[in-house]
């Protein structure tokens, strides 16, 4: 059980630049905690490497494109429990941030920087997963 404080907000008393400033600082705060999600997506895969053990149940995943490593099997499943969200939803979390890290790093940059949202940055990692690398590569100089 969390012991987080949770502090109210209420938005009611706001004049039309105290909404403005509220929502400025609102999506700040989301950048940051997204690309921090993002973030520590990428470390527990790099946490959880593939291993060479011949056991199927033991056997490697592949989450993101060509180009990124695979993980050990069952690596998500953690995740989604923590995060209370899918298996499926946990695996897209880790592929995307894989992606991200080694298929187009400058996109990987502007997120950590705040200056793209990690939804967008999502979006292309996603689009462009099947594209071979270098394919990757490209659309990653072209953003």
């Amino acid at each position: 059980m969390s012991t987080a404080v949770v502090e109210r907000f209420e938005v009611v008393d706001l004049d039309p630049s105290g909404v403005l400033d509220a929502l400025s600082d609102s999506d700040a705060e989301e950048r940051r905690a997204t690309a921090r999600k993002l973030a520590l997506a990428y470390q527990w895969a790099v946490l959880h490497p593939a291993t060479d053990r011949s056991n199927v149940l033991e056997s490697p995943e592949a989450l993101g494109g060509d180009g990124t490593p695979e993980v050990a099997a069952f690596t998500a499943e953690p995740l989604a429990v923590r995060l209370r969200i899918t298996p499926g939803a946990a695996a897209a979390l880790i592929g995307d941030a894989l992606d991200l890290v080694h298929r187009h790093p400058r996109l990987w940059r502007r997120v950590q920087a705040l200056r793209v949202p990690a939804w967008q940055a999502r979006r292309v990692a996603q689009q462009t997963r099947t594209l071979p690398l270098p394919s990757a590569r490209w659309v990653d100089d072209q953003l």
